[in-house]
């Protein structure tokens, strides 16, 4: 192996790592909403949700209560998702510029890094697993976790950008 790829590698470690969990924390909720899903089926075991699946369905009154289950199943997954496309862009810009921060190391911004992926990942388990219990209010504690680590890195990341952009253009000298 290269130098170069090695360095590569282990400056991007921790960024890879959070990748890993978070895409895993929301296939996980993927798979929460389909067997949420898939548990709908009439007495002979035939499955009462259309594939592809379509929320506005009409079902009979003895599913509702499956209907509205996967119904906020696919909810859950659907918001992961999102944050999931917010929050990845964000993580990567803050791992790989994050040494510009004054003060910051890279062995700093390796270890926020996966911290923060490990309490995004926490954060939408708590949230999909809140959202998907009996009363949805209980997301709320989840999303709040998931929140505070995307905004550490969209602070973090719009910083440590305007710290690198002053010092590549040579405007400021910072410590």
């Amino acid at each position: 192996m290269t130098t170069l790829l090695a360095d590569l590698q282990s400056l991007l470690f921790s960024a890879a790592v959070g990748t890993v969990i978070m895409t895993l924390s929301t296939m996980l909720s993927l798979l929460k909403q389909g067997k949420a899903r898939y548990a709908v089926v009439d007495s002979q075991g035939k499955k009462v949700l259309a594939h592809p699946y379509r929320p506005w369905q009409i079902v009979a009154k003895e599913y509702k209560d499956g209907a509205d289950a996967a119904y906020t199943a696919c909810r859950s997954y659907e918001n992961s998702k999102e944050w999931l496309q917010l929050s990845l862009p964000l993580m990567w810009t803050f791992a790989i510029f994050g040494e510009a921060l004054p003060y910051a190391t890279q062995n700093i911004v390796s270890i926020l890094t996966f911290a923060l992926s490990a309490i995004w990942f926490i954060g939408n388990q708590m949230y999909t697993t809140g959202y998907t219990a009996d009363k949805p209010e209980g997301r709320a504690t989840g999303f709040k976790i998931r929140t505070t680590a995307f905004r550490v890195w969209l602070y973090g990341a719009i910083a440590a950008v305007t710290c690198y952009s002053v010092r590549h253009f040579g405007l400021y000298d910072l410590p």
